[in-house]
C-alpha cells in the first residue's frame, strides 16, 4: 500500500513485490474499501461480513491509514 501511496503504478508494484497486477488491484480495491467504511465509522468487526475477508486484513489497512495519517 505504501507503493501505491507513493505514487507506483499497479504494473510498478506488482513487479516490485512479484504478484500480479490483478493481485496488486484486489488488495488496492479492499484498501479503498475499508477507507470508505472507516469514513462512515462503520465498527471493524462489520467490516470482515462487507469485505468477505478475515477480520485481519481490514484491520491491517485502518493501521496502515492511522500510521500514514492519510
Amino acid at each position: 500500500m505504501e507503493m501505491a501511496l507513493e505514487g507506483l503504478t499497479t504494473q510498478e508494484i506488482a513487479r516490485r513485490i512479484y504478484h500480479t497486477p490483478e493481485a496488486v488491484d484486489n488488495y488496492l480495491r479492499l484498501f479503498d474499501r475499508v477507507l470508505l467504511l472507516r469514513y462512515y465509522h462503520v465498527p471493524a468487526s462489520a467490516m470482515m461480513r462487507i469485505t468477505g475477508h478475515s477480520q485481519g486484513l481490514p484491520e491491517e489497512h485502518l493501521a496502515l491509514v492511522k500510521s500514514t495519517q492519510y
